[in-house]
This record gives structure tokens, C-alpha cells and sequence, in this order.
């Protein structure tokens, strides 16, 4: 591929591309850039607390940073050292200064108080000296170490002073230079990979004729997990992975992707085999074990401390993902980063990740408002307003599009808990208990008491279970939630990145549609706050339960969209309600999604396959709609799987394709166990649903190439 890149065929449609990209443009969001105070407090030596205390034990020492003049947030403290008088922090701190600083006199006599604490005989902070430093002096631009005498001991810091600063938020409709650069490498790999399973006669002539295939994969829970394991199988044993460009998941088949991604199991057919094999057994057994573990409480209290350490909101839905992950992900990986995805994504071997959430507010349903977030392993997005956030910094405290305090990167449990946080909602369905009406006690701070005395009598007889039966007691307070405050949070929270900004436009997903008179509109929906601490964010799948939005933004230019629907229940799928939703959604947005005759559709059986198409729009999509439905799969009355990384253990008997999926309480959405005949009979049926359908699908790839190669040929002239 080396010498491709380097082709003027490659040349000229890199171009086209970035053009294209360059179309949607910057934003107008109102920014002035501001100027900038650094504080980084690198080390102290010699911490001296000059009483008895020294004796017994050594310090925590900690420095606390006030600067009563910045715009927005005043006042920082840095985290605390444990037992040491030679504490290392390099921790850095980011004051907005006011806008009229250079010009105000006044202002610049203002100095930093830096305050340093340490623990007194009851572990409260204790202010055991003060001094202070006048910055106006620093030269713009340079970089100044200074050390710092407390006469308790000395802290070194660095300070640094810039003007005019870009902000760390990008404000942009335009795609990322990470995901143009993944790209102009994957695009031709999928020119190739179409090559090879369509033919020569048949695949794309050039990269012009190459369509954009994605895929959207929706919640459903484990089930969504067990059935993305034969869809993931199917699709790489017949090369269509290898001709996608990109990858979305929600909720269950969002916790498969990121878990497949993290596992370096998405192509490799080895590797894949490994994680499902392990997956198999690890959903043999009930995720209520791992959340109601004493051990497991006692785990997550100091994940639980890490954050808060650094201001972090914790709700339920970080206990949630810190035990689910041990089922969908192993603690080997859970504890990993979405950054640390990259290298792998960058190699443009694999389609790019994307992960879908919302934006909510507390006290207003999805509907009414909600913002599309994109999770990618490289952005924060929040494309209805032109906010991209890498995602190093998802969850620091920002200002004004500045960040403050750059906090450690979220881990890949709480990502999790994030895009299935529908299972935190109603958690006491999860861990099969029955719901009684909730009361206004604090879970967690029982949890806290209950933990610590755990700590105290870990060793008594009988103790582990009887705290187990008070863990059942206090779930059997948790309810189908309406509001999601009530009680105990359970809704993702983070630290607000749109904190100080009062006039950030929203815009439509299509930043270019303009909706018709009469037609829904998304903009006239209030927005972020600029003055509240936190944001709220739900699990994507409770506005519509398959991410076809963040594949369908025009920046993306996606030519065919595959999409595994795991979301519906019984009752619902002879309405297709899913689909509804996300045709709605997207036009809402001015997306294109092909015509659906939904009355048309609801009077036909349904069916394992749909395909979606406009005869009349070269732009819009084909759409490719799979379903679990079993009743081709029924009929064949033996079966013997011949996929390639089948096992070879497990013996198929007539009747092992005589079974339901969307009436069955076996794959019931927040059902976490599974057996190994449940298991192979839903990874055996999407295997089999999307090979018996491969052909079709060719032919209509090859409908979309030709179709692309007309309009190339009618725009060249």
C-alpha cells in the first residue's frame, strides 16, 4: 500500500477529501482568547510540621492555590501526599486571567497565597504556613522555576504566563486531523478488501468508486454482546469487516466493541476467538455476584476515592461499570484507557470506534432535550454544538474552553458504565431482585457503613453473608427511575467542559440542513450551562437504541450502513419501534435515511433482513437492517456450524435451532448469565443470519460502486 500512498490517484482524492472535510468549516462560537496563568507545583523537601506529630508519624502534605483575581475558578489544591516530608505533586493549575490585566494596575498587585496543609490529630487539614508570590513580573511566554520557602520546609514550582491562548476545546463541525489521517490510510484498505471479495470486474476501479461502509450496532445488553460474537465472526470471515470505515456501538454492543477493541480482537481471528471463548465462560455466571461482593465494594472504594481526590463526580454508575466490565472486558483491561486504543485504530486495520451517549439535563426528559455525544477513542464529541474534547481531557475541569486542572483519563469501566447506564437505571431488575417502592435513605452511605465495619470484623463468623442480605435489602430499593436524581444518582456525571462559555450556538447534526417550515427542529432546545459544575450523560439507547446518527453526519459520508438491532422486546418488534426512532432522529437532524413504509413493513412476517434504499438520491444510504429473528434458522432441522472459530466441543442436536429470542426470559435484556447452550445458539443464529444474506449484500455494494463511478463520470463530463 506504501506506493499507493504515494500515487496521484491517492493525491488527488486526499485532496477531494480534505476539501470536503473543509466545507463544514470552523464555528462561530463566540471565544475571546484569554491570557493565562500556570501554576505547576513540582515538589517540597523538608516538610516540617515542628510538633509531636513528626514523631509518631510523617505528614500528608498537600499546597492549596488562591488567586482571588481569575476568571472563573479562584482557588486549587493540589492532591495529598501520603507519609513523606519530600512529597512529589507535579500537578499543574491553569488561571484564567482577567481580561483587562495587562492594562489594569491595580490587578496586577494581586498576588497568589499559596497555603501549605498537612493532617492534624483528628485528620483535619491543618494551614501550618502561608506565603505568597506577585506574578505580574513573569515575562509572556517563558517558563520561570522558582522555589518557595514556607520556613515549614520549600516547594518547587514552575510558573508560566501566555496571552491569547487557543482554547483546549475544539470548536469545530470539521472531522479531527486523528480521523482524516485514519482515513486517507483506511479508505484505500477498504478499496482493496472490496477488490478481493467482489472481484476485479465487479469492485471499485479507484478509490472514487469506493463507498464508505459503517456499521451501527444497538443495546441490548448481554444479548447485544452474545450476538455481536457471531455477527463479528460472520463478518470477518467474509472480508466485509475488512471494507468498513467505521464501527458504532451503544450500550451492549458498545461494551462488545470497546471490550473487542481493547482486546485487540476485532480482526484477528485468533484473538477473537480467545475473547469470545472468554466471554462465553465469563457470562456463565450472574453479574448480581460481582455487585453485590463485599470485595468487590471494598475494590471500588479506592476507584471511588481516586476520583473524588480529584473533584470527580461518583454516581452508581461507576460501581455499575467497575463490576460489569469484569464480565464484558476481564480486570486485566478494564482498568485501560480509551487513548490507549490508538495505536491499534491508527494502523487502519480495523474500523474507527465510535461509542454513542447523550447529553441531558437532571429534571427534563431524553426526548424534550438531549445532545448527541460521540466517545471515540481520540474525542469528546458534541457535534450539535461544534464541541470536541480530546478525550485526555474528558472529565478535567475546564473554563472558558481553557482547562484548569487536567485530571487523570477516565478508565475504560466507567466508558462502559457511561454507554449502559439504562442497566444502572434499573439495577434491581439486573441483579433479579423484585422492586419495592424506594425510600429516602442514603445507599451509599449505608455501603460505607456497612464496609467499614466489614474492615473491622472481616474475620467473623457468618459476617460475608449476613452483609450480602443487607446488599439484597438496599437494592430491593432501587426502582424503575423516572427522575434521576431521586434518591441516589444514577446518571453519568462529569465535570462541566462548557463552564464559563454564556453563548455557545447549537446547531442542527447537518450543520447545512435547514428544516422546512412546520418541520421538528433540534436548535431551539436549551443548551449547556455555563455555570453549573457538572454535566449529566445518559446511555445513548434511551432516545433510540442503534447509533445511526454518528455514522450518518455527512462529514463521515457514509455510502452503505450495516445494522444489528438487538434492542427490541417481544411486544415491540412487530412495530419495528426502533428503526422508527432512528429514521425520526435522523431526519430531526437532516440526515439522510432511505424511505421506510413502515405500514408496508408491519403487515409483512418478520424477518432476519431488510434492505433500505432511495433510488432517487445517489447520496443517501443503502441501509442494510438485521435482525435476531430465528425462523429461517428454524427450519433447518439438523445443524452442524461451519463457521471457522466454532467450537469444536460443543455438540448441535436436532432442536438446537428450535428457539426465540425477543419472547424468551433466557435473552431478556438485563439477563447477565448465560449457559453454553444459550450462548452458541444466539452467536450460531447472527453468524448464520448474516452469511445466508452475504450474497445479497454484494450484489448491492456492487449497485453502489457503479452508482458512484455514473456520477464520477458524469461530473468529470
Amino acid at each position: 500500500m506504501e506506493s499507493y500512498y504515494n500515487s496521484k490517484e491517492f493525491l488527488e482524492w486526499k485532496k477531494f477529501e480534505s476539501e470536503r472535510n473543509a466545507e463544514f468549516g470552523e464555528i462561530p462560537v463566540p471565544h475571546k482568547k484569554p491570557s493565562i496563568l500556570q501554576v505547576t507545583i513540582l515538589k517540597g523537601r523538608d516538610i516540617d510540621r515542628s510538633s509531636i506529630l513528626n514523631i509518631v508519624d510523617k505528614p500528608n502534605p498537600q499546597i492549596m492555590i488562591d488567586y482571588p483575581i481569575a476568571d472563573g475558578p479562584t482557588k486549587f489544591t493540589t492532591t495529598r501526599q501520603i507519609d513523606t516530608i519530600n512529597p512529589v505533586w507535579n500537578e499543574k493549575f491553569t488561571f484564567i486571567l482577567p481580561d483587562d490585566y495587562q492594562a489594569n494596575d491595580e490587578v496586577k498587585k494581586a498576588k497568589l497565597k499559596f497555603s501549605l496543609i498537612v493532617e492534624d490529630w483528628h485528620d483535619d487539614n491543618d494551614v501550618i504556613a502561608e506565603e505568597f508570590y506577585n506574578p505580574s513580573d513573569l515575562p509572556i511566554g517563558l517558563e520561570v522555576e522558582k522555589q518557595i520557602d514556607f520556613k515549614r520546609g520549600t516547594v518547587t514550582m514552575r510558573f508560566k504566563k501566555e496571552v491569547k491562548v487557543e482554547p483546549n476545546i475544539r470548536f469545530s463541525m470539521k472531522l479531527s486531523d486523528e480521523e482524516m489521517n485514519f482515513r486517507y490510510k483506511r479508505i484505500p484498505k477498504t478499496m482493496k478488501a472490496l477488490q478481493n471479495i467482489l472481484g476485479v470486474d465487479d469492485g471499485p476501479k479507484d478509490i472514487f468508486e469506493t463507498p464508505v461502509i459503517s456499521m451501527a450496532c444497538s443495546g441490548g445488553g448481554f444479548r447485544a454482546m452474545v450476538g455481536m460474537c457471531g455477527v463479528a465472526e460472520a463478518l470477518t470471515e467474509t472480508g466485509l469487516l475488512d471494507c468498513m470505515t467505521y464501527a458504532a456501538g451503544v450500550s451492549g454492543s458498545g461494551w462488545y466493541l470497546s471490550s473487542a477493541y481493547a482486546r485487540h480482537a476485532m480482526r484477528d481471528e485468533i484473538k477473537q476467538k480467545m475473547y469470545h471463548e472468554w466471554f462465553k465462560q465469563s457470562v456463565s455466571t450472574s453479574i448480581t455476584g460481582e455487585i453485590l461482593s463485599v470485595e468487590k465494594m471494598i475494590e471500588f472504594g479506592a476507584v471511588s476515592a481516586q476520583k473524588k481526590k480529584y473533584h470527580q463526580p461518583v454516581t452508581i454508575v461507576d460501581y455499575f461499570g467497575y463490576c460489569m466490565s469484569s464480565e464484558t472486558v476481564g480486570s486485566l483491561y478494564s482498568s485501560m484507557k480509551l487513548s490507549d486504543m490508538r495505536p491499534y485504530i491508527l494502523e487502519a486495520n480495523v474500523p474507527y470506534l465510535i461509542l454513542a451517549s447523550h447529553q441531558v439535563h437532571d429534571v427534563v426528559d431524553t426526548w424534550s432535550y438531549h445532545a448527541q455525544c460521540n466517545i471515540t477513542p481520540f474525542e469528546f464529541e458534541l457535534p450539535q454544538y461544534g464541541i470536541n474534547i480530546d478525550i485526555k481531557y474528558f472529565n478535567s475541569e475546564f473554563y472558558r474552553g481553557i482547562v484548569n486542572r487536567q485530571n487523570p483519563e477516565t478508565t475504560l469501566h466507567y466508558i462502559q458504565g457511561v454507554i449502559g447506564s439504562v442497566f444502572s437505571l434499573r439495577l434491581a431488575k439486573v441483579i433479579r431482585i423484585p422492586c419495592e417502592e424506594e425510600d429516602e435513605s442514603d445507599l451509599f452511605d449505608n455501603v460505607s457503613n456497612e464496609v467499614e465495619k466489614l474492615r473491622r470484623k472481616r474475620d467473623s463468623s457468618g459476617f460475608i453473608d449476613g452483609m450480602k442480605s443487607r446488599m439484597v435489602d438496599w437494592f430491593n430499593q432501587l426502582h424503575s427511575f423516572m427522575d434521576r436524581s431521586f434518591f441516589i444518582k444514577r446518571t453519568p456525571e462529569i465535570l462541566n467542559f462548557a463552564r464559563g462559555h454564556d453563548d455557545i450556538q447549537r446547531f442542527e447534526l447537518n450543520p447545512h440542513y435547514i428544516p422546512k417550515e412546520g418541520e421538528d427542529s433540534t436548535t431551539t432546545l436549551e443548551g449547556l450551562s455555563p455555570s453549573e459544575d457538572t454535566t449529566l450523560l445518559v446511555d445513548g439507547g434511551l432516545l433510540v437504541n442503534v447509533p445511526t446518527n454518528p455514522v450518518l453526519r455527512p462529514q463521515r459520508a457514509t455510502d452503505i450502513l450495516f445494522v444489528f438491532d438487538f434492542a427490541h422486546s417481544g411486544e415491540e418488534i412487530s412495530e419495528h419501534w426502533v428503526l422508527q426512532k432512528a429514521v425520526k432522529l435522523a431526519r430531526m437532524g437532516g440526515l439522510k435515511f432511505p424511505p421506510i413504509h413502515i405500514d408496508k413493513i408491519k403487515e409483512e412476517p418478520w424477518r432476519e433482513f431488510y434492505i433500505f434504499e432511495d433510488a432517487d438520491d445517489s447520496e443517501c444510504p443503502i441501509v442494510f437492517y438485521f435482525y435476531p429473528c430465528t425462523e429461517k434458522f428454524k427450519r433447518l432441522k439438523t445443524y452442524e456450524s461451519s463457521r471457522k472459530n466454532r467450537d469444536k466441543n460443543v455438540t448441535y442436536w436436532e432442536g438446537f435451532t428450535d428457539f426465540d429470542v425477543m419472547d424468551s426470559d433466557t435473552y431478556g435484556m438485563t439477563n447477565s448469565d448465560y449457559s453454553d447452550v444459550d450462548f452458541e445458539r444466539l452467536r450460531e443464529l447472527m453468524w448464520f443470519n448474516v452469511i445466508i444474506n452475504v450474497e445479497v449484500m454484494k450484489r448491492k455494494i456492487k449497485d453502489k460502486i457503479l452508482q458512484k463511478r455514473t456520477l464520477k463520470q458524469q461530473q468529470s463530463g
